[in-house]
């Protein structure tokens, strides 16, 4: 098994796209990769894909990575910048190529500044997410306890909107501060693969 360098990639909840140059690949070989997400919340594994290393394999010919949609999102208002790394090893048998799966949602869609004590959203669950299950947390800045939790069994696929609303404690910090910074953690978990993690910062006005 083969773990390319850590990439540092910015805190600001964005899609970045990460690559990593691999070498020493037996030519018509099948692989197996993955993206992987870390700080110091913990890590996110992005989807078991593969790929065929080149009959003639010319040195340091670099693979590309796919986009680091889900995985570069994991939770990073306070464990600092996340990194991401690749890892690969050869696959058994023959060699297989299988298709990339699709994303499990979409088109998160969550107002920056809200008002009130109860968070608002929505999300596009896809086929591939559907029947899994959806985990959505707010946090306050440097909490690791949630100030609030929704789970959700076996979304359908389709279009599933969101009220999270603040526990008491929050809610009278709310009053007191008039503002409140959260950080909206968005996971789901499909019946068959690894979980995908998304994060978004809002702001709430009492």
């Amino acid at each position: 098994e083969h773990t390319s360098k850590a990439v540092s990639l910015p805190s600001d909840g964005a899609e970045h796209q990460v690559s990593a140059t691999v070498t020493g690949l037996t030519p018509g070989s099948g692989y197996h990769f993955r993206l992987v997400a870390k700080n110091k919340l913990g890590s996110v594994q992005g989807n078991d894909l593969t790929f065929m290393a080149a009959s003639t394999l010319p040195a340091k010919e670099p693979t590309k990575e796919p986009p680091a949609k889900e995985p570069s999102s994991a939770p990073s208002s306070t464990g600092g910048n996340p990194t991401a790394t690749t890892s690969s090893s050869p696959s058994s048998g023959q060699p297989k190529v299988e298709p990339a799966s699709g994303p499990l949602f979409g088109s998160v869609k969550l107002a920056s500044t809200q008002h009130g004590g109860v968070v608002h959203g929505s999300l596009v669950v896809s086929s591939a997410g559907s029947e899994g299950q959806l985990q959505i947390e707010l946090f306050t800045k440097g909490a690791a306890t949630p100030v609030g939790k929704l789970v959700r069994s076996s979304p359908h696929a389709g279009k599933l909107t969101f009220a999270l609303p603040l526990n008491a404690k929050d809610k009278a910090a709310l009053h007191r501060h008039r503002r409140l910074t959260l950080m909206v953690k968005i996971t789901l978990t499909p019946v068959h693969g690894a979980a995908v993690t998304v994060t978004r910062v809002v702001v709430v006005h009492a």
